[in-house]
C-alpha cells in the first residue's frame, strides 16, 4: 500500500506541475477549499478503488466530480461551463464504478451518459472529424437517454 500512495501523490504532483508549467492555473490556485476537496475526494476514491469498494467507489466519483468542476471553474482558464462537463466526469465514476462491479448495466449506464455528455457539448463542432455530424449529435443526443429507458424497461433480472 505504501507504493500506491507514494504513486497516488507522484500523479497529483505531476497534475499540479502541468496545470502550472502550461499556464492552465497559477500555484495560488492551488491554496483553496475546492482543491482541497479535490484532493481529499481523489484520495478516498484511490482508497475506495484499491480496496474494490463499489458503493464508495461511486460516491467518492461523485465526490470528485463535483470538486473538479468547482474547482476548475473557478481556477482553471478555458474550463467548460456547459452543463455536459459534470455529466461527462459522472459517467467516468460510473465506469469506474463498473472496473469494481463487473455488473453489465453499471457499464452501459456510464457509456450512456459519457457519450451523451460529449453529444450534447457545443464544443463537438470543432472537432474536425466530428464536424459533418455535429449538429444531429447535438440535436439527437436525447435518443441515448431514451434508449436507457428502453434497456431498464426490457432488461431481464
Amino acid at each position: 500500500m505504501p507504493k500506491k500512495v507514494i504513486g497516488f501523490l507522484l500523479i497529483i504532483a505531476g497534475v499540479v506541475l502541468l496545470l502550472v508549467e502550461t499556464n492552465k492555473a497559477d500555484w495560488e490556485d492551488f491554496i483553496s477549499w475546492s482543491f482541497l476537496f479535490l484532493v481529499i475526494s481523489l484520495f478516498l476514491l484511490f482508497i475506495a478503488f484499491s480496496s474494490q469498494q463499489g458503493v464508495l467507489v461511486l460516491v467518492f466519483g461523485v465526490a470528485f466530480t463535483i470538486s473538479t468542476n468547482v474547482w476548475g471553474y473557478q481556477h482553471v482558464d478555458g474550463w467548460p461551463d456547459h452543463w455536459s462537463a459534470v455529466v461527462f466526469l459522472f459517467g467516468i465514476s460510473i465506469i469506474l464504478q463498473f472496473i469494481v462491479t463487473k455488473q453489465p448495466m453499471t457499464l452501459i449506464i456510464g457509456l450512456v451518459l459519457t457519450l451523451m455528455s460529449l453529444f450534447a457539448w457545443p464544443g463537438i463542432r470543432e472537432i474536425s472529424f466530428l464536424a459533418p455530424f455535429a449538429t444531429i449529435l447535438n440535436t439527437y443526443w436525447p435518443l441515448l437517454v431514451l434508449l436507457l429507458g428502453v434497456l431498464y424497461l426490457f432488461r431481464k433480472e
